[in-house]
């Protein structure tokens, strides 16, 4: 098991994001850009892309490359 944290995009710890000694790679989760559901009425600017934060962003990107690294 691996502990992710979320990084802002100044690559410093996202301020909602777990730290502590624990955490073992701080990757990307604040303000991604990424894809808007048509079903959110949320502030879409129309291109079908919004920004998101959480660290389940951080988390994806780090399984990703995980395997990314796997099959190369």
């Amino acid at each position: 098991m691996v502990s992710v944290g979320a990084a802002a995009p100044d690559g410093t710890p996202a301020l909602f994001s777990n730290r502590g000694p624990w955490v073992k790679q701080w990757l990307p989760g604040s303000d991604v850009v990424s894809l808007m559901p048509e079903t959110l009425e949320e502030a879409d600017p129309g291109n079908g892309y919004a920004r998101w934060s959480g660290t389940s962003l951080a988390a994806a990107r780090y399984a990703g490359e995980r395997a990314q690294a796997r099959i190369s």
